[in-house]
């Protein structure tokens, strides 16, 4: 016999003991020993699952979505050659827009730290077509040098599915398909030794998401038996078997995130329970850890934290942790991006050499007071042309005057003395006299000296 029973549940009090955690926690579980044995494609099922992991890749992703490319050269000027790219990219597939297309490879890129990209057509012609890849769909192995990339499923895409080959002794490394299948862009973060894909952020927050997800059970199951309560109990076993049983049936039945807030009732008379409802403070170092291992995600992801705890906000350090946000995560997942795309681009000569494609700040509103306060800066340290001050904001160049740097008429070079001046002292003469006064020399000269602190 058992010696718990659960009356909400109604369970069998006669039922043999048995192992009680749900399907739903058994995946959990496999998930986690997945990542921490070094799994990588249960990244996904922790993005979908684990709300502060799912929060910090939607909050950067969504952001690199919204970027705009454009073509530089290599002093970061905007050229006009890139009529093709922006073509290209404005429709990359025949299912996708650009927004759903740099939404799919920021996603995939920040759970795994591997993306994908498909350019169709022959390698030596421009691409008709540019088609994201999850992870979870290429199998990558190696073997003398060359690496085989397989890819299958793709749902929409499956005219791409085949094997891809790189050869390590070419000069470019292109991934290019057997029979015409096009080329495949492997973007990736850092590449361990031996390893043919890189390694995901996630592998290090496996104990973190581990933390948040029990928690979040264990707030479930409270709610849903609607009480809670915590107790001592009281043994007076003599037969070292029955005690056994009573702690199998104990951990079966009370032990784990999916059994919080079951309501104790005993069967026998060598147990007494002891019950308070006073949270312990092992339930609050239990909230410290949630909130700890939450933290943890979001730093993994370069989020700062008044971005995600509005206990921690003001409108200062909010619109500074935005700045972070942008420089620490998003611009770098949308340059790692567009820096593999760039490659391919310039073997197929669709891009020059000397040029690049990068994100378009300053059409990006978050930024635009930060570039403005710069300005404001450098204006007061009289350095810009007022074209230069104009093109920074994004306003037109003036035709008149607009390339010239202006300084107050106060200020004169430090090598000049003011006070020996004459020719100065005669324009300022002159232009007292001017004023039709009837001034004599001596007088205009006492002025002159008191005006420049002489006596």
């Amino acid at each position: 016999m058992t010696f718990f029973t659960d009356p909400i549940k109604k369970i069998n009090p006669f039922k043999k003991s048995a192992t009680p955690t749900s399907k739903t926690e058994i995946n959990n579980e496999s998930i986690f020993r997945q990542l921490l044995k070094g799994g990588q494609n249960d990244g996904y099922s922790l993005y979908k699952n684990v709300a502060p992991i799912g929060h910090a890749v939607d909050m950067i992703a969504e952001k690199v979505s919204q970027l705009q490319p454009v073509v530089v050269d290599r002093n970061g000027v905007v050229v006009d050659g890139g009529v093709n790219i922006y073509s290209l990219l404005r429709k990359p597939n025949a299912v996708q827009r650009y927004s759903e297309f740099m939404m799919q490879l920021a996603t995939d890129f920040l759970i795994y730290n591997n993306a994908y990209a498909h350019l169709s057509n022959n390698t030596n012609y421009k691409s008709k077509y540019i088609t994201p890849v999850c992870d979870r769909t290429v199998t990558i192995t190696e073997t003398d040098g060359v690496r085989n990339y397989t890819v299958n499923n793709t749902g929409f895409y499956s005219s791409i599915n085949g094997l891809y080959v790189q050869k390590y002794n070419e000069n470019d490394g292109r991934i290019v398909g057997a029979n015409n299948l096009g080329e495949l862009i492997h973007i990736k973060g850092y590449l361990g030794q031996n390893e043919t894909k890189a390694t995901s952020k996630l592998l290090a927050l496996a104990q973190d998401a581990q933390i948040v997800e029990k928690s979040l059970l264990q707030v479930a199951s409270f709610l849903d038996r609607g009480y809670s309560g915590s107790g001592i109990l009281q043994t007076n076993f003599k037969n070292n078997d029955k005690f056994e049983m009573f702690k199998k049936d104990l951990s079966n039945y009370y032990a784990g995130a999916q059994n919080e807030g079951r309501m104790m009732a005993l069967n026998g008379t060598e147990v007494a329970v002891h019950m308070h409802n006073n949270r312990s403070n092992k339930d609050m170092q239990a909230n410290e850890n949630k909130e700890q291992s939450k933290m943890a995600i979001y730093q993994r992801y370069d989020i700062p934290e008044p971005l995600v705890n509005s206990g921690s906000q003001t409108y200062n350090n909010y619109q500074t942790a935005l700045y972070a946000l942008y420089e620490n995560a998003v611009f770098p997942t949308f340059n790692a991006i567009f820096d593999a795309i760039s490659e391919s681009f310039i073997a197929r000569n669709i891009l020059k050499p000397e040029y690049r494609i990068t994100c378009d700040s300053s059409k990006v509103s978050a930024m635009k007071l930060r570039e403005a306060e710069e300005v404001r800066m450098l204006k007061l340290a009289n350095v810009l042309t007022v074209n230069e001050m104009r093109s920074r904001l994004g306003y037109e160049r003036l035709k008149e005057h607009g390339d010239e740097v202006y300084r107050p008429m106060s200020e004169i070079p430090i090598s000049q003395d003011p006070y020996s001046d004459q020719g100065t002292k005669k324009e300022w003469i002159d232009q007292i006299k001017s004023l039709d006064g009837q001034y004599s020399d001596d007088y205009l000269n006492s002025l002159w000296n008191e005006y420049n602190g002489k006596k």
